[in-house]
């Protein structure tokens, strides 16, 4: 995926119900939708069904269709469609509903792409194409989506109408974006191939400088031996070193071609890398730019969905209700204080009772002991 996953692999239909702003809502809805189909044929196995009401037929009449082919989701303009089991959402204008869903769904490509539209009568599409080659000519790469042809990088599809739907115009740019992603990884590859190339360039061209060294100092002893053989009068052994001599020199002299034109084939090769590596460097520039967005164009969803959740939360509670959630709380702690106090109460009054007949044992033993002291015999006299 691209920019780590700028298509939304899932949207949650909880999400979607918010941004169409639906007349009504049926069914479940912590549903994760796995893709957009208009076209019940088209429906895969967790996908959202939109029936478009047509001049000729209305979608609505393809929705079981949709269903037994795995949709889990129904968007519809009307009430004669209804079941239980499958999360409906019922709009004003399912056309435009669409377009806001596959917007969301395919996290808004266009916002990160630059776009030229052309209207008109005629000539549309001529000025389509002379664009795209101006473009190309900038060493852009761009794409095209006019009423002749789709082009998607190197693709070309012919177009199957005139204007195509909401999720076929998101598809289709979030593919160029993705392209985009595909490309720098492309480009990458050939710029580690071009300074590979020219590594081995420079590696050639150390040998053979290296080499026209070696037989320069071959030819250097060849001449010294020639010179030192005619000095002793032995002719033949001189004609035969100097002979070596103009063979080293030959050598020499075609290793220093091969360092000269490798010399002149590496500054062109440096050159042609290093331009290649500045485009490289915006292209990833660009794409840190468009990852940077979608994290934006993220964090603000997702503060958007928490605000709303919160939004929602609070419109329950109201402190002039009494039967609202504040006011229910606020009466649940009083029967807690309440609760506590009556246990409080409680174990007091039993600790009084249980002190109270601790007071009636003693009396009990000093009576029993004073009766005692009476029925003692008195002692007689001594």
């Amino acid at each position: 995926m691209i920019l780590g996953q700028l298509c939304a692999e899932t949207l949650k239909l909880e999400y979607i119900s918010r941004i169409i702003q639906p007349l009504t809502i049926q069914g479940p809805q912590n549903l994760d939708i796995r893709g957009l189909a208009y076209d019940s044929r088209h429906v895969q196995p967790g996908f959202l069904f939109v029936a478009l009401r047509g001049l000729h037929q209305n979608g609505a009449q393809y929705v079981d269709e949709a269903i037994r082919r795995g949709a889990v989701a129904v968007v519809t303009e009307g009430n004669g469609w209804t079941r239980r089991d499958i999360a409906h959402i019922r709009v004003e204008d399912a056309r435009r509903a669409m377009a806001e869903i596959a917007c969301a769904f395919y996290n808004h490509p266009a916002r990160h792409l630059q776009l030229i539209g052309i209207t008109g009568t005629n000539g549309k599409s001529t000025t389509s194409f002379l664009c795209r080659d101006m473009l190309k000519a900038d060493g852009r790469t761009p794409g095209l989506l006019g009423t002749i042809r789709y082009e998607i990088g190197e693709r070309q599809i012919p177009a199957s109408r005139t204007t195509p739907e909401a999720p076929d115009i998101q598809r289709m740019l979030d593919q160029m974006v993705r392209d985009y992603t595909n490309s720098i990884s492309e480009a990458e590859e050939a710029v580690a191939l071009s300074i590979g190339n020219l590594r081995m360039m420079e590696a050639d061209q150390r040998e053979a400088v290296e080499a026209a060294a070696d037989w320069g100092r071959k030819a250097a002893a060849a001449a010294a031996k020639t010179a030192e053989l005619r000095a002793a009068g032995s002719t033949a052994e001189a004609d035969r070193f100097e002979n070596l001599a103009r063979v080293a020199l030959k050598r020499q002299i075609d290793f220093e071609g091969q360092g000269k034109n490798l010399g002149d084939s590496i500054a062109q090769q440096s050159a042609v890398v290093e331009t290649l590596k500045n485009g490289l460097n915006s292209m990833a520039g660009k794409l840190e730019e468009l990852k940077t967005k979608r994290d934006e164009l993220v964090a603000r969803a997702k503060m958007a969905d928490a605000q709303t959740k919160v939004h929602d939360a609070l419109k329950s509670v109201d402190i002039n209700d009494p039967t609202g959630e504040i006011s229910r709380f606020e009466d649940k702690v009083r029967r807690e204080e309440a609760k506590v106090a009556g246990q409080a109460e409680l174990a007091a009054s039993s600790l009084d009772a249980q002190f109270e007949g601790l007071d009636d044992l003693a009396e009990d033993a000093e009576v029993e002991a004073r009766l005692a002291a009476l029925n003692k015999p008195a002692a007689g006299p001594a």
